[in-house]
């Protein structure tokens, strides 16, 4: 398998963690211990999908996984519930857009992916130069 198409995957992966996570944490009475396991290890394989992939496709996973598992959460997470135009026009500030947890969620997912890339290229050029100083 490529590196794209490994980064891609577990982009999906994590995607699909955050979607269970949502599910989890909209569906259960109490807050219980595997809803916050279930956020971190999402957090944890995008940055995973940053140190299989490489520069800007790794990136781009996130840009297509995220809104993605946004709209399968308004589907299949979040319960249909037919809003008249007054109740948004007088949405108070805890209400937030669509196009705003998209933005901030890809961003987020973005920046998860881009840590596993700057890790990946830590560890190659803490080898290099390790094997720079053994050849000395």
């Amino acid at each position: 398998m490529t590196r794209t198409a490994c980064s891609f995957s577990l982009a999906l992966l994590a995607g699909a963690l955050w979607l269970g996570w949502m599910a989890e944490h909209e569906h259960t009475s109490i807050r219980a211990p595997w809803t916050g396991v279930t956020l971190v290890a999402s957090g944890i394989v995008f940055v995973a999908a940053g140190v299989v992939g490489r520069g800007w496709r790794a990136l781009a996973s996130p840009v297509i996984v995220v809104p993605a598992a946004l709209a399968l959460t308004d589907l299949l997470v979040l319960p249909s519930v037919e809003v008249d135009k007054e109740f948004v026009s007088s949405c108070d500030p805890g209400c937030i857009p669509l196009w705003f947890s998209v933005l901030t969620l890809t961003g987020a997912a973005s920046l998860l992916v881009a840590i596993g890339i700057l890790l990946r290229r830590a560890v190659w050029i803490l080898a290099r130069t390790r094997g720079s100083d053994d050849a000395s």
